[in-house]
């Protein structure tokens, strides 16, 4: 009995024991592994928050977050001001007067200024370095300094000048107060102008590293473009002889829209055509690389390029017909060149496999044959008609160039052709103003020296243009629509002034610098090095 008693004292022993043993493994199983109540769930999510902070270096940044978002609201107001004034550069007569010249050369330098000072105060990394343009910019330094240097009285100059040696010779005495040139005011008006075109470019070259910036700065030209557009084809075909309040009957019916010279007209409406061709082009090749298959690949093709692109395709047709009802020989033609090169350089057959690719390329041929031959039929007989021994043009081009060769390396002063020339010309040219040959008044105003210096600046970015369509796999639009409006502004220049009127020489400047800015491989932009700390912290 007494044994029996002592057995169930053990047995009792040992099943404590277990039960201890138990209680005490699943206490701690549940204290190490099980769901822990909120309160102590928040308190570990902060802890382990804290600790990758720590670890990510946020402290270190903490300060810099309201100044990153201060930056990107700036960079914003001053790309949303800049596009306002794009937009605007061809309402007042494409900007030709004074008053109009010098209150958007104000707006422009008052942007570059607020950039300029945004970026030195909030120490941004994104903006592109002029060590990467220093040849262009090697050559408008010196172009600055040589206008600069026409307007000050600098003896050696007058020395070398034909008017001034002229002058010396009759009056006896020699000259040393008198500047360079005797167009002094036009120097500085060129100047000035100068200055707003390369400010522009300086601008558009920024703003445009990031994509939607440059995609909707293309979209702000095409849609003012085509705003200007219709203004022009219902004035046109209403058959009014007046643009805005200025009568224009007696100089040319054809279609100008808010400007008076067709041609002028014809170069910007080109840039324009540019801009909204590559942009359908993209949206096309975008819709390849969706990865559905068959039938609903290729009815998501078939809707961007139809449905979706129908506002784009009403825009092309819009400014190909106001292109065409200009009626500008060299206008039309060079604004053609251009538009085959960029429809040519994007063309889905080419970069693309496929029936439809291939069905889809020629969409937009077609839509150019149709409105040349339904539009074009007054361009082709005037371009037809054109007897060159007979053609102003080319005798301004002999008389200009017999000029030039008196005064070759100094020329006669930035702008003063309309000052200078009419000493040289005869009864049949005394009359014009212009040379109607940008690149040969250049060398008229500048010298051989400078004037080529300067045109190699404009052929340097356009061939940075081309390097970048050629280099770059992805957003090469912006690039190839960049060298295109280089060819339609390079070629028209040779028989036309397009490039001294401002609102042409401002859209082209913007189109340019979008060009250059997305030559080069993508990178962070402004905003998005801004924003890294704010996308940290959220």
């Amino acid at each position: 009995m007494f044994k029996f008693n002592i057995l169930r004292l053990f047995v009792l022993a040992n099943t404590l024991l277990v039960g201890i043993s138990i209680t005490h493994a699943e206490d701690n199983w549940s204290s190490h592994y099980t769901i822990p109540n909120p309160t102590q769930k928040n308190v570990q999510l902060l802890q382990a928050d804290l600790i990758k902070k720590g670890e990510s270096d946020y402290y270190d940044n903490l300060g810099k977050t309201y100044i990153g978002q201060m930056n990107t609201n700036t960079d914003d107001a001053l790309f949303l001001s800049f596009l306002i004034l794009l937009a605007v550069a061809p309402l007042p007569f494409g900007a030709v007067h004074l008053l109009s010249q010098a209150f958007f050369a104000v707006i422009i330098f008052t942007l570059m200024v607020i950039w300029c000072g945004s970026q030195l105060f909030l120490k941004s990394s994104g903006a592109v370095s002029l060590i990467r343009l220093w040849p262009e910019t090697l050559c408008c330094v010196l172009l600055m300094c040589w206008m600069g240097l026409q307007l000050l009285p600098f003896p050696p100059l007058l020395d070398i000048h034909p008017l001034w040696l002229e002058t010396q010779e009759i009056l006896g005495s020699h000259l040393e107060e008198s500047s360079f040139t005797p167009a002094r005011g036009e120097v500085i008006n060129s100047t000035l102008r100068i200055g707003m075109y390369i400010a522009v470019f300086w601008l558009a070259l920024q703003f445009g590293r990031e994509k939607n910036r440059a995609h909707l700065l293309y979209k702000t030209l095409i849609i003012s473009g085509f705003a200007y557009a219709v203004y022009g084809l219902v004035i046109h075909l209403s058959g009014y002889q007046e643009v805005l309040w200025v009568d224009r009957s007696s100089t040319s019916t054809a279609l100008s829209a808010t400007l008076i010279n067709r041609n002028n007209y014809a170069t910007l409406v080109s840039l324009q055509l540019l801009c909204a061709v590559g942009l359908y082009q993209a949206t096309l090749l975008h819709s390849f690389d969706n990865p559905r298959f068959g039938r609903d690949k290729v009815r998501h093709i078939m809707q961007k390029a139809f449905t979706e692109g129908a506002i784009q395709l009403t825009c092309i047709v819009i400014l190909a017909s106001a292109l065409l009802l200009t009626l500008s020989r060299a206008g039309i033609t060079c604004g053609l060149i251009g538009l085959c090169y960029l429809v040519y350089s994007l063309n889905l057959a080419r970069i693309r496999k496929g029936w439809l690719a291939k069905l889809l390329s020629l969409t937009l041929p077609a839509a150019l044959v149709v409105i040349v031959l339904f539009s074009g039929e007054a361009w082709q007989q005037r371009l037809l008609g054109t007897d060159i021994e007979n053609e102003g043009r080319f005798i301004m081009y002999q008389q200009a160039w017999q000029v030039v060769q008196k005064s070759p390396l100094t020329g006669y002063g930035a702008g003063s052709f309309p000052r200078i020339f009419p000493m040289f010309a005869d009864e049949t040219t005394a009359a014009w103003d212009k040379v109607h040959n940008d690149w040969l008044e250049t060398i008229f105003d500048l010298g051989w020296p400078v004037g080529v210096i300067w045109i190699t600046a404009f052929a340097g970015l356009a061939i940075r243009c081309l390097a970048g369509f050629l280099r770059r796999k992805r957003d090469r639009v912006y690039s190839t629509v960049g060298f295109c409006s280089s060819i339609v502004v390079g070629l028209h220049s040779f028989f036309d002034f397009s490039l001294q009127i401002p609102a042409v020489a401002i859209t082209f400047s913007a189109i340019l610098g979008v060009g250059v800015s997305q030559s080069w491989h993508s990178k962070p932009s402004n905003s998005t090095g801004n924003n890294e700390l704010v996308s940290q912290e959220a």
